[in-house]
């Protein structure tokens, strides 16, 4: 069952054709994480699909990811997984503008 990663902050950014994202987490978060993304399509938030794997955290606690090709006027949610299960539960909207 996931559980939520306490304290975890999250930021982005959208410029052009990308969109930069970062998690910062506690170290008590442990490594390494996965982040995963979802289309949202009338109100409703589509499956989620992996974007990136085994990823660890800067020694400040930064989990950065950078992912091109997204559609402006599009809405995301991401969400910040442990490979032990441990989920980013305050999943985060993006809407591409």
């Amino acid at each position: 069952m996931p559980t939520p990663v306490l304290g975890t902050k999250f930021i982005f950014t959208v410029a052009d054709d990308r969109i930069s994202l970062e998690w910062s987490v506690p170290v008590e978060a442990g490594i390494p994480f996965q982040r995963g993304r979802a289309e949202v399509a009338n109100g409703v938030t589509g499956a989620f699909t992996r974007i990136s794997h085994s990823v660890d955290a800067t020694l400040d606690g930064r989990v950065p990811v950078q992912r091109r090709h997204v559609e402006m006027g599009n809405r995301y949610v991401y969400r910040l997984n442990r490979d032990a299960g441990v989920v980013n539960g305050d999943q985060r909207r993006c809407t591409c503008r």
